[in-house]
């Protein structure tokens, strides 16, 4: 518990300093990359799927190669090179969350408006947490973010070959995020995202039959997540309907509508606004399915470049400190919600360094 406190504390304090220096070099970021990764990135037993990545590492040290039709080819050599080299099964995790990190910095680096902006939505809106559970789809994610200068030079080619292989290297999902490309075209219009969010509410009172529809379809098939389509339970959340985070969601989405004529119109701020907003319609949509929330995170996740313009869009005054305190508030109750929640999974906290195999808290 104590490592999380003091982590967030870090990220705030350090992150104040980032916008009084005004700086992306500030040495506050080296210390925050380096806090994360020892948090993460030497972890043990942290993350819903952190047992089944030591299994899959084991199978390919010891030659069962029955994964090396089942996992992308990217990873499934990540293993092999690791244990050829004698790695132990631990240097997966720490090698998947030192890649996907060191993109997400970079890319913080190179376009964010805000970095203290930035380092909270990393910390507080889980995508930092969420690394340590859908391991191969962040790191897709990460790699997409490299596509980013072919979007906005609409260089279709080389962001679609980026795209392709971020899906074929680490997790097919990153195919959903070709659409970010035609996103950009959306055009700065209060109306049509009012349009674009009643259609995602007729999507959600209507999920459940587009869902069944496609899994009559889609079960039938030979592809390697056709077993999300079988049963109906597997794709229901475990929690659905609207719950404070959704309603909490939608009115950063209305905020942004409305603020849209203050916000500045170059195409770096129109790319990450207007796929951080798709972002959170289709979380609104498929809320209550786990299988279509998947495209979610590669737009959702733009959070960490879009909040950032959005606050540079608030004059300075009276209405950005009201917005700063309500912001950090809710970042607060997120990071709480991750870290400290009684059904929270990250609450037995282990840490390699610190003792292999021997969860240390407190």
């Amino acid at each position: 518990m104590y490592y999380y406190i003091g982590y967030l504390i870090i990220s705030f304090i350090g992150g104040l300093r980032l916008v009084r220096r005004d700086t992306c070099t500030h040495p506050f970021l080296l210390l925050f990359f380096a806090a994360t990764i020892f948090l993460f990135g030497f972890r043990y037993g942290i993350g819903t799927d952190y047992y089944s990545y030591i299994g899959i590492f084991e199978d390919i040290e010891a030659g069962r190669g029955f994964h090396k039709n089942r996992l992308e080819f990217g990873y499934y050599w990540a293993n092999y090179g690791l244990a050829q080299l004698g790695m132990p099964a631990q240097s997966i995790i720490f090698f998947s969350y030192l890649v996907t990190l060191s993109l997400i910095i970079f890319t913080a680096r190179r376009y964010s408006d805000n970095l203290f902006i930035s380092i909270l939505v990393l910390v507080c809106f889980g995508l930092l947490f969420k690394s340590t559970n859908v391991v191969r789809q962040c790191l897709a994610f990460s790699l997409c973010l490299l596509a980013i200068p072919y979007i906005l030079r609409r260089d279709f080619l080389r962001f679609l070959l980026t795209v392709s292989l971020a899906a074929f290297l680490f997790h097919r999902t990153a195919l959903f995020f070709v659409g970010a490309y035609f996103v950009y075209s959306i055009p700065r219009s209060q109306l049509l995202w009012f349009l674009l969010f009643l259609l995602a509410v007729f999507i959600k009172v209507a999920h459940k039959q587009l869902i069944g529809t496609l899994a009559s379809v889609l079960s039938g098939l030979d592809f390697v997540y056709a077993g999300y389509f079988i049963d109906m339970q597997q794709i229901q959340r475990s929690a659905t309907g609207l719950g404070i985070n959704l309603l909490l969601e939608l009115g950063l989405f209305f905020f942004i509508v409305a603020n849209l004529p203050n916000i500045k119109d170059d195409g770096k701020s129109r790319l990450f606004l207007s796929v951080y907003m798709i972002g959170i319609l289709l979380n609104f949509a498929f809320s209550g399915s786990a299988m279509f929330t998947r495209a979610t995170y590669y737009y959702y996740d733009f959070a960490f470049l879009a909040l950032p313009v959005v606050v540079q869009s608030i004059k300075p005054g009276p209405g950005r400190a009201v917005f700063y305190c309500l912001f950090l508030a809710y970042c607060v109750m997120l990071y709480v919600n991750s870290a400290f929640s009684d059904d929270s999974q990250y609450q037995n906290y282990g840490n390699v360094l610190l003792g292999a195999g021997e969860p240390s808290l407190d």
